[in-house]
């Protein structure tokens, strides 16, 4: 579905969001928090989705998209994009898997820090994560597999990185 993009002029603070009408969401039976691709010539980006529900704020037709997807894709208010369904990134199943119990690998946790950073995660997922750390535990290769990430992802152009990778 090509739409018309509105500026909203908000900032998310890193995740990436685009608004739909409520009519627009519905001839693609999409719902809140599913995720969009948004095309734009060669640059390709993937958003979570709010849906507006009347006219005023996001029209049929348009798109409303938040300053850091306008970043990410380079486009301006009133060029028309190209959207199609996304599906969900694994971390995703990996959130659900903690919350039901289960202890997570190293490539898992990376996963999720590694979305979390990009702005992949919705704050409702991250939100779930943290939760599921809180009440199911985390054993001590969890511990250390998420430190390093964190660490990791903080310090990629610095030596320390190298350091922490030995342990």
């Amino acid at each position: 579905m090509k739409l018309k993009v509105k500026d909203m002029d908000i900032e998310t603070g890193g995740i990436l969001v685009a608004i739909l009408n409520e009519e627009d969401a519905h001839k693609l039976d999409l719902h809140h928090e599913d995720r969009i691709k948004i095309k734009y010539r060669n640059k390709e980006t993937t958003a979570v989705i709010d849906i507006a529900q009347g006219k005023k704020s996001v029209p049929p037709g348009k798109i409303g998209l938040f300053e850091e997807v306008l970043a990410r894709l380079n486009i301006k208010q009133g060029v028309v994009v190209d959207i199609d369904l996304a599906e969900k990134p694994a971390s995703v199943y990996y959130i659900k898997d903690k919350l039901e119990g289960r202890h997570l690998d190293n490539n898992e946790i990376n996963a999720i820090i590694r979305d979390v950073v990009i702005g992949k995660l919705s704050a409702i997922e991250l939100t779930y994560f943290v939760g599921a750390c809180y009440t199911k535990g985390m054993n001590m290769k969890e511990i250390i597999s998420l430190t390093k990430a964190i660490f990791c992802k903080q310090s990629a152009d610095s030596s320390e990185t190298s350091l922490l990778n030995t342990i």
